[in-house]
């Protein structure tokens, strides 16, 4: 387990659970999935967690249990680098493409596309220029599913996605999150090899109250 976090204040946040390098990203968890099927135990499965607006330093102290098992258990990052713009929305579609914005094509968390008109904030799939990863793990037959992830909600262009995603709603908790995640795993076949989740992380907070608050703070203790 590799967690590989971003040091640059409100990016694109901590991410739980990815290799090294944002364009190598996609690749490297096809390899694994691919590379698992093979086995004659039962297959494992990939689960990557975004924490947005989070940075390492938010994650220090000992009243943040989970995450610190989580660190301990597996190998830590101090620090990674976003593509650019540092947003939400074109590193979030990087991490699943494996590819930079100007080419899958979201290239801030809002923007105007001469031909389609307004994008904001958008999961629709059909603005992504480049095939995500849900896809191609369908295409070698491995399910995959998504809790609010940017371009996640349905098929991309090739008729294939996560066989399992939730539309976003603002009002959902991460304990909610958590709960739907552990019934897909725990739940008949097909079982997600792939789950993929946004959490709020600090971002809100630190919009809200800076860096480095007890706002910030609370929100991750909760999260924890």
């Amino acid at each position: 387990r590799i967690r590989a976090c971003n040091a640059e204040g409100d990016a694109h946040g901590c991410i739980l659970m990815h290799g090294r390098g944002l364009a190598a990203i996609a690749a490297l968890l096809l390899a694994c999935l691919v590379a698992a099927s093979g086995r004659a135990e039962p297959p494992p499965s990939v689960i990557l967690i975004s924490l947005d607006g989070t940075r390492p330093a938010d994650l220090e102290g000992a009243d943040l249990p989970v995450f610190a098992a989580l660190r301990r258990r597996g190998a830590w990052a101090s620090r990674m680098t976003p593509v650019f713009p540092s947003n939400t929305f074109p590193n979030h579609v990087t991490l699943v493409t494996g590819v930079v914005p100007d080419v899958h094509g979201i290239v801030n968390n809002g923007f105007r596309d001469p031909e389609r008109g307004e994008f904001d904030k958008e999961a629709d799939p059909s603005w992504l220029l480049a095939e995500p990863l849900w896809s191609i793990a369908e295409q070698h037959g491995i399910v995959s599913a998504s809790y609010f992830w940017v371009g996640s909600e349905g098929p991309w262009r090739s008729r294939r996605g996560p066989r399992f995603w939730m539309p976003f709603d603002e009002a959902i908790t991460e304990q909610k999150k958590v709960a739907q995640i552990l019934a897909w795993l725990g739940g008949p076949e097909p079982r997600p090899r792939l789950v993929t989740a946004w959490f709020r992380g600090a971002d809100a907070a630190a919009h809200r109250s800076g860096l480095e608050t007890p706002a910030v703070r609370n929100a991750l203790r909760a999260q924890d």
